[in-house]
C-alpha cells in the first residue's frame, strides 16, 4: 500500500526506501490536490442527495475542529487528534463527489501533503499561530451558502497558504 500511495519506492533487486521529499514533488502534489479537490468539492456541492445530512456533518466536524487543541497536531494516529479531525473535514468536503475513485485519490493526496507538513514546516511557531479555524469556517460558510465559486477559491487559498509555510531541503 505504501508503494501505491507513493510513500515508498521499490528499488530493483535492492529493496525499498522512503520516497524522496523535494520541492518539485510537493509542488506537483499541491497542484494536483488543488485540481482534484476543487473539482470534487464542486461535484459534492452539486449533488442534491442527502444535502442536509452532509451540511450537518460538516458543521459538526468543524465544531470539533474548533474545540480541539492544535497541540495534538503531531498525533496523527489518535482518532480524536486535531490532525485526524482536520483530515475528516477535508475528506467530508469532497465526500459527495459521486466517485469513490476520486475520493480515494483525494485521501492519498491529503496523506502526501500531510507527510510534507510534518517534514518541512519552516517555522512551527508561526504555523501553529495561523488561524486555520477561520479559513475552515470561511470555506464552510461558502459551502452552506452554496457559493461554489467562492468555496473553491477559499479551498485553493487554504492549500496555497499551507504551502507557503513549507521549506525544502537543498
Amino acid at each position: 500500500m505504501l508503494i501505491s500511495d507513493a510513500l515508498v519506492e521499490k528499488i530493483d533487486q535492492k529493496g525499498f526506501r522512503v520516497s524522496e521529499a523535494s520541492k518539485e514533488r510537493f509542488d506537483e502534489i499541491l497542484k494536483t490536490r488543488i485540481w482534484a479537490e476543487s473539482f470534487a468539492l464542486e461535484e459534492s456541492m452539486n449533488n442534491k442527495k442527502d444535502l442536509d445530512k452532509w451540511e450537518e456533518e460538516l458543521l459538526l466536524i468543524n465544531y470539533r475542529l474548533e474545540k480541539t487543541e492544535r497541540s495534538s497536531l503531531y498525533e496523527p494516529l489518535n482518532p480524536s487528534s486535531w490532525e485526524m479531525i482536520h483530515k475528516k473535514f477535508h475528506l467530508t468536503l469532497v465526500s459527495r463527489s459521486g466517485s469513490r475513485y476520486l475520493r480515494t485519490f483525494c485521501e492519498q493526496l491529503y496523506d502526501q501533503n500531510m507527510r510534507y507538513r510534518f517534514l518541512l514546516i519552516k517555522n512551527k511557531k508561526n504555523y501553529k499561530k495561523r488561524n486555520i479555524n477561520v479559513e475552515h469556517k470561511n470555506i464552510l460558510e461558502a459551502v452552506l451558502k452554496r457559493d461554489t465559486k467562492k468555496a473553491k477559491q477559499l479551498l485553493i487559498e487554504h492549500y496555497k497558504n499551507t504551502g507557503s509555510f513549507l521549506t525544502f531541503f537543498s
